[in-house]
């Protein structure tokens, strides 16, 4: 996929964009899709600890808290890198060439 764009000078020129499949391959996708699936999976764990403890098959309370606090770090954790991503994506978008 290709898109105009316009350099300093003010005229137009092509830049081949790469494919997703080429996005797919790069470490940092796998490491941001591994990283998202981990904060998924202690979600459910919490979830389901939860889910035990309020049905009565579970007597440890600071457990299913400890659970539910660790997912809840992780995903902020997670929003943090993410929005410091985006700073830096528009902070490079302002910049002028």
């Amino acid at each position: 996929m290709s898109i105009d764009a316009i350099n300093p000078i003010g005229e137009f020129k092509k830049i081949e964009l790469p494919s997703s499949s080429e996005v797919r391959n790069n470490n940092f996708y796998q490491a941001v899709s591994s990283e998202l699936q981990h904060v998924s999976e202690q979600y459910r764990v919490a979830e389901e600890q939860a889910l035990t403890l309020t049905v009565g098959n579970l007597d440890d309370v600071h457990q299913v808290m400890s659970a539910i606090n660790k997912a809840k770090l992780s995903f902020e954790l997670v929003t943090q890198v993410r929005n410091k991503l985006l700073e830096g994506y528009q902070e490079i978008m302002k910049m002028q060439v």
